[in-house]
C-alpha cells in the first residue's frame, strides 16, 4: 500500500501490538469509529526510544488526525509530522 495523506477521526490508546515477535511492545494506537487500529508514530522519530508519553494528554480523547497512512507487516499506521497534526474534537 502507497502512503496516502489521509484526516482520521478516533481515539488514541496505548496497546501491546506483534505478540510473540521481538517487536513485541506497547505502541500508541488510534483506534477508529469503524474500529480500524492504526499505529500512530511521529515521522522521523525512532519510537523505541522515544517517549510514547508524550501522547499522554490524548489518550481516550476523540481526536481528527491529519497523516500518511501505510501498511506495514500487515498492520496499518498513520504518520504525523508532529503534535499539531492531532486537532482534540472532545
Amino acid at each position: 500500500m502507497q502512503s496516502v495523506l489521509k484526516k482520521i477521526k478516533g481515539c488514541l490508546f496505548k496497546e501491546v501490538l506483534f505478540k510473540g515477535s521481538k517487536s513485541e511492545r506497547e505502541h500508541v494506537v488510534l483506534r477508529t469509529d469503524k474500529n480500524e487500529t492504526l499505529r500512530l508514530y511521529i515521522i522521523g522519530k525512532n519510537m523505541l526510544f522515544y517517549d510514547i508519553n508524550v501522547f499522554e494528554n490524548l489518550f481516550k480523547k476523540k481526536l481528527e488526525i491529519t497523516g500518511l497512512v501505510d501498511e506495514i507487516r500487515g498492520h496499518l499506521r498513520i504518520g504525523i509530522n508532529s503534535l499539531e497534526d492531532v486537532k482534540i474534537i472532545k
